[in-house]
C-alpha cells in the first residue's frame, strides 16, 4: 500500500515505527469498555468534557492519548486528581 500522503510505501517494514511515547498510569483496567479522547492544547474544554464524563465513569476506563499539550490540560497531576480517578496503585 503506498501513502500519496507521505509518498512512502507502507508494505516495507521500515516504515512501521512506533513513535516514542510515554505511560501515566493511574489505575488498572476496571472495566471491558474504554473511552480515548484525543487531545492537543483543549484547555478547559478537556477538564469540562471530563467532569461531565466522571458521572459514568463506573461504565468505561478512560484512556487519554494526547500530543504532548503545553496548555497544562493533561498535566499528569491534574488528571491524577481528577474526582473520578482512583488513587494511584505504583
Amino acid at each position: 500500500m503506498h501513502s500519496p500522503i507521505l509518498n512512502i510505501d507502507m508494505s516495507d517494514p521500515k516504515h512501521w515505527e512506533v513513535p516514542a511515547f510515554e505511560v501515566a498510569e493511574f489505575a488498572p483496567k476496571r472495566t471491558k469498555y474504554c473511552f480515548i479522547p484525543i487531545v492537543y492544547n483543549e484547555g478547559p474544554r478537556f477538564i469540562r468534557q471530563l467532569e461531565q464524563m466522571s458521572e459514568n465513569a463506573a461504565l468505561a476506563d478512560i484512556i487519554v492519548a494526547e500530543r504532548r499539550s503545553t496548555d497544562g490540560s493533561t498535566d499528569p497531576e491534574l488528571l491524577k486528581n481528577m474526582a473520578f480517578a482512583p488513587a494511584d496503585h505504583g
